[in-house]
């Protein structure tokens, strides 16, 4: 090796070296996300099941599902874009998954936030636990799958970051520590699903985007990158198609003045994007008519019905609601923090957008505290924009269901690029690694805490694992766990009371409470049918109900009031007496009456 090429190499090193702060926070995130992982459930984030089936699909068959126009398609997922489910199949391909059939869902689950117990989507069992074998080592394994993506989502967004900030690292450090470090991203990523994908395609769309806009006459080649990033992104999520949209947008508006090299660039990009993902538009057209297969999604979830109109009610709903769930709201948006970290967040936001409006102001003059290439801080802002828009259209066609900050995740990127922007307006230069020190500090603990104090305490121990004899099957009911305690409860009660009435009886005192004894069965046996004669007449009771009514005032006392009793010592002995002799002389009252009533 020549001296030139080791003094290269060491430069290299050197300039990598620099980015360790970056390269700490991913790590950071691969930790708490492995962690995330392992302990939450399989099946506990959103449509995760779902997503599941269609890997096993792709892994067990080699080929994509064939849908039809009607709900209840076996692979309920199986219109996504599918980049994901194909590198889960590969990698799942060859584990024996076909215990996934005695994963059963909790028929008790409940989508209230307020709600104690019952959060979880399924029955879970040891088959979960270490060490994974069948289909929970495959769960896993696709697990893993989307935590890499993650990974690789959290290093484009540091280059797009680094892009957008000319260079600097503390604020696209900083930047990065909004994404790698929000809880909610790290439990999201660590299920199995395309928002880490969609992430990861959403950043390397921003950052090819940013070379032709910073560089638009430096090279073809970025044109092809740019196009590889949209086939990607075609394979990867359809609401990707508002990023295109806006990216094609800013390229367009920066080579206004030279339509001759726009025209090269789009070519070149949308051929290299045909070639990546013509395929599957064809494949779509060719079976549903339609390239994107939206229909086979109005189809699949006909139920799915907004309100078809905008209002005020509508859009605040929808923008507490993805506040709330891009940073904490965690199982199926159905497990949520205490709620102080929501108006903590609410203020953060607030001194981000007061930041952003500051520096607009300030540009003006050319003294912004924070510097930031304009265009591709107005790409981030057009993006996150255009993804909110995106989201009300969804919640005002499909209802509540759009209501989800994690559909945000594709701009992840631009919204950390906003968020670093802002907040950083009010941070003097030099104490900017001081900010990036405080943030990682208090984004790993809040990510420790809400796994051990929020997420992991709202989903029970897992059950038993039965012998292959005692399989879990439609034989053998769910609510077993439940019934034989109560059962056992059940059947004592009765008895327990009647051991209680005998004691209490053996030292009732004779020769001082008879005549209260008498009284009192008195009353209860004749006086309690006349009163309650009296008053059906006063309500012009008829019927059954007349009967009814009248027959619950002749009723002997009942044992549970020998228990009353005897808890809250109020003449225990007297009162089992009562209970014993109404219950014993009640057949003389009640048969004349009940033969009265019948007339």
């Amino acid at each position: 090796m020549t001296t030139s090429a080791v003094f290269g190499a060491r430069r290299r090193l050197h300039k990598l070296a620099g980015h360790w702060p970056a390269a700490l926070f991913l790590a950071a995130y691969a930790l708490l996300a492995c962690a995330y992982s392992w302990f939450v459930p399989l099946g506990e984030t959103p449509d995760e099941i779902g997503h599941f089936q269609f890997v096993r699909y792709v892994a067990d068959r080699g080929r994509l599902p064939v849908q039809e126009l009607r709900p209840g398609n076996e692979v309920g997922e199986g219109h996504q874009a599918p980049l994901f489910y194909i590198l889960g199949g590969l990698a799942t391909a060859g584990i024996d998954a076909a215990d996934v059939a005695t994963l059963r869902n909790n028929p008790d689950m409940s989508f209230a936030v307020d709600q104690v117990g019952n959060k979880h989507v399924h029955i879970h069992t040891l088959a979960e636990t270490w060490p994974p074998t069948g289909y929970a080592l495959a769960w896993r394994v696709a697990r893993l799958l989307s935590i890499g993506a993650g990974l690789l989502a959290g290093a484009l967004a540091y280059l797009f970051a680094l892009t957008a900030f000319r260079g600097s690292r503390p604020e696209a450090t900083f930047a990065l520590a909004f994404l790698a470090l929000n809880p909610q991203w790290v439990f999201i990523s660590a299920g199995i699903g395309t928002d880490s994908l969609a992430a990861a395609a959403g950043g390397a769309l921003l950052l090819t985007t940013a070379g032709l806009l910073v560089r638009p006459r430096a090279t073809p080649w970025q044109a092809v990158w740019l196009g590889l990033a949209v086939g990607v992104a075609l394979l990867t999520k359809l609401t990707l198609g508002v990023l295109i949209g806006i990216c094609f947008g800013a390229v367009a508006l920066r080579l206004r003045g030279n339509i001759a090299l726009l025209a090269r660039r789009t070519m070149v990009a949308g051929g290299t994007a045909l070639a990546v993902a013509g395929w599957w538009l064809a494949r779509n057209l060719w079976l549903y008519g339609d390239p994107f297969a939206l229909n086979v999604d109005r189809a699949q979830n006909p139920s799915l019905v907004g309100a078809g109109k905008v209002d005020i009610q509508l859009l605040r709903s929808l923008l507490l609601t993805v506040r709330d769930s891009y940073f904490a709201r965690f199982g199926w948006m159905n497990i949520a923090p205490p709620l102080w970290v929501y108006d903590v967040v609410t203020v953060v936001l607030s001194v981000a957008a007061a930041g952003i409006a500051l520096w607009l102001a300030l540009r003006l003059t050319g003294r912004t505290a924070v510097t930031v290439s304009a265009s591709l801080l107005g790409l981030s802002l057009a993006s996150v924009l255009g993804f909110l828009i995106a989201l009300l259209v969804f919640a005002i066609g499909k209802g509540p269901s759009g209501y989800q900050g994690r559909y945000l995740f594709p701009v992840a990127a631009a919204v950390s690029v906003c968020l670093a922007t802002g907040l950083l307006q009010w941070v003097p230069a030099r104490r900017r690694w001081w900010a990036v020190g405080a943030l990682g500090a208090v984004g790993i603990g809040v990510c420790v805490y809400s796994l051990w104090q929020i997420v992991v305490p709202a989903y029970p121990s897992p059950l038993p694992i039965y012998p292959p004899s005692r399989a879990v099957t439609p034989e053998l009911p769910l609510d077993a766990r439940y019934d034989r305690g109560i059962t056992l409860l059940a059947g004592a009660a009765v008895p327990s009371m009647l051991i209680l009435l005998g004691l209490e009886l053996s030292r009732f005192a004779w020769s001082r409470q008879v005549p209260v004894l008498v009284a009192s069965i008195g009353l209860r046996l004749l006086v309690g049918p006349l009163v309650g004669s009296g008053l059906a007449s006063a309500f012009q009771l008829e019927g059954a109900a007349r009967q009814a009514g009248v027959t619950q005032t002749a009723m002997p006392t009942a044992v549970i009031t020998t228990v009353l009793a005897s808890e809250y010592n109020l003449e225990p002995q007297l009162i089992t007496a009562i209970v014993f002799f109404s219950t014993i002389l009640s057949p003389l009252t009640l048969t004349p009456l009940l033969f009265f009533l019948r007339g």
